[in-house]
């Protein structure tokens, strides 16, 4: 999912002067999740992000596997309720990330 939004992500960011740096670890097993709420939330955080951070920012976007989740962690602000109602659990530190774990299929 992350793959085939990349290319309107990079288009969405490159107007606001921001770059996308998208990091997915190789051959990771589906997630309990539906996949256009999914969609839907995930493009809304990403706009989200892209409003508030300076020109010249970039946004990192990572997924990789932690134990018995798949973990998902970019800069900006939490987004609790919405990633709770998608089966995810989130955990922050400092502010300035975001780190959200999705149980595994």
């Amino acid at each position: 999912l992350l793959l085939q939004l990349e290319d309107l992500w990079q288009r969405q960011l490159a107007r606001r002067d921001l770059e996308l740096e998208l990091v997915i670890a190789p051959d990771l097993p589906p997630v309990l999740s539906d996949p256009s709420r999914l969609e839907t939330m995930l493009g809304g955080l990403m706009d989200r992000f892209g409003r508030s951070l300076p020109a010249g920012s970039r946004v990192r976007l990572s997924l990789q596997p932690a134990g018995p989740r798949l973990k998902l962690q970019l800069s900006g602000e939490a987004a609790r309720e919405l990633f709770h109602r998608l089966g995810g659990r989130l955990t922050e530190r400092g502010g300035s990330s975001l780190t959200v774990f999705f149980p595994l299929a």
